[in-house]
Formats: structure tokens, sequence, C-alpha cells
């Protein structure tokens, strides 16, 4: 399968580009790790997802909240 059609192929299935919805996954995951482990700060989160924390706090936002 080549490029262009995982591209359509993921569009299709998830309604948004390759990078957007490996972004939401990262995302998603280091807002779970923060959520099940209370003590887990954002520096490490990031690093679990492959972020630097920087990164993920431009990502998730101003209200950083891992339960949202």
């Amino acid at each position: 399968m080549g490029r262009n059609q995982v591209r359509i192929d993921v569009e299709e299935e998830y309604g948004v580009k390759p990078g957007e919805f490996v972004r939401n996954v990262r995302v998603r995951r280091a807002k779970a790790l923060m959520a099940e482990n209370a003590g887990m700060g954002m520096a490490e989160a990031a690093r679990e997802v492959g972020y630097s924390e920087a990164h993920l706090q431009r990502l998730l936002g101003p209200t950083r909240n891992p339960s949202n």
C-alpha cells in the first residue's frame, strides 16, 4: 500500500489527516497517563509519548487539564 493510499484510507476512516490522527492519539495518551498517575508530571508524560514538555503544553492549550 502506498503513502497516498494510506492517507486516503485514514482520512476516510477517521476524518482527519494521518499526522493529525497520530497527534490526537499521542495527546490522548499523555492525558490518560497524567490522569492515571497522580504523581506524573507533564514533562514525564510528554517524554512517554515522544514530545517535549513545551510542545505538549502547546497542544493541550491553556487549560492543561489532563481530565479533558
